[in-house]
């Protein structure tokens, strides 16, 4: 009985030790499975077409990104004449204009009063000018059959007296005649109008003389680019000629083009960076630049519609060396 009782006590302690042992391979494999198979899936996840965005390892990324937004390639900025009065406003902030569409007038009524008084003017400055005229020729021919000496030296002085009125009257009516055609050409100019297809954005109702502030702005709707910023940590990605890739960000329509500006004039304060940066802090503290970029073709894009602009590190690790080489010597 103590025999039996022994063996089935080891048999239980077997089985327990081979359960055991098997919980822990398992337990063995799953850690394996779990470091090895998910390094191994991470490093799928950023090769190849996928991208890295660490920028402090620009060069080892298949692309870089940043943020752009679309805008006017042009924007016309139209004044009031200080000399002038404002008459009618013919369009509405928001309004689409094309190229010679009627944009507002100035008023011309006291123009033409002007331009009546000149005409009044210049006809008695023409009726001096004949008079003296005809005073001259007279004088001339008296002169000439004068016999004595002192005769003839005061038709001489006569003479340069009236031709020296005369010099003054053909002078005025070259003036006014002036003033008349200044006035004549602001009437047919009365009416002011678009330079470009576009978009009115914003019109100073209050602004009646001319200052530094636009009274109207037109920002064109047939050409558009895409203003971004990079900063310097990333700055030598960029150059003009660099081809990029625009995506939009709620499809996956994108569109081609090249950099065509980086200003490095001038800093911005932006938060715009370079996506899925690490070294945040960093960023944070470095200067920011605009860049402007071109659109081969725009269809499909709306002013203000944010892009992420994708700058392939194949192409801009060449303009980054051309950027940092500095020639011998």
């Amino acid at each position: 009985m103590s025999k039996s009782t022994g063996t089935g006590k080891k048999h239980k302690k077997l089985i327990i030790t081979i359960v055991v042992i098997l919980i822990l391979a398992i337990v063995a494999g799953g850690a394996y499975w779990f470091l090895v198979k998910g390094k191994k899936s991470d490093s799928k996840n950023t090769a190849g077409g996928n991208h890295n965005f660490d920028s402090g390892n620009a060069n080892l990324s298949a692309s870089a990104i940043f943020t752009g937004v679309v805008e006017p390639e042009q924007s016309n900025d139209i004044k009031l004449d200080s000399d002038r009065q404002l008459d009618k406003i013919l369009v509405q902030k928001g309004d689409s204009v094309k190229a010679g569409q009627q944009l507002f007038t100035y008023k011309t009524a006291d123009l033409s009063l002007q331009i009546e008084q000149g005409k009044l003017e210049l006809s008695a400055s023409n009726d001096s000018v004949t008079d003296l005229q005809n005073q001259v020729s007279s004088l001339e021919a008296e002169k000439a059959k004068a016999t004595d000496d002192a005769s003839k030296l005061e038709y001489s002085s006569q003479i340069q007296d009236l031709t020296t009125q005369l010099k003054q009257a053909e002078l005025n009516v070259k003036t006014k005649q002036a003033e008349i055609d200044s006035l004549n050409k602001k009437i047919s100019s009365s009416i002011v109008t678009s330079p470009i297809d576009g978009i009115i954005t914003n019109i100073n109702a209050s602004n009646n003389s001319s200052d530094d502030t636009a009274f109207m702005t037109i920002l064109s709707s047939n050409a558009y680019r895409v203003k971004g910023t990079v900063d310097e940590l990333n700055i030598s990605m960029l150059a003009a000629g660099t081809p990029v890739t625009f995506r939009s960000r709620i499809n996956d329509k994108k569109w081609t083009g090249k950099i065509t500006k980086v200003d490095t004039e001038s800093t911005v304060q932006n938060n715009n960076q370079m996506m899925g940066s690490s070294d945040t802090n960093n960023t944070q503290q470095a200067s920011k630049y605009n860049f402007y970029a071109s659109i081969d073709t725009p269809e499909g894009l709306m002013i203000g519609q944010h892009l992420y602009v994708e700058v392939s590190t194949d192409n801009t690790t060449d303009n980054s060396t051309k950027n940092t080489t500095k020639p011998e010597g």
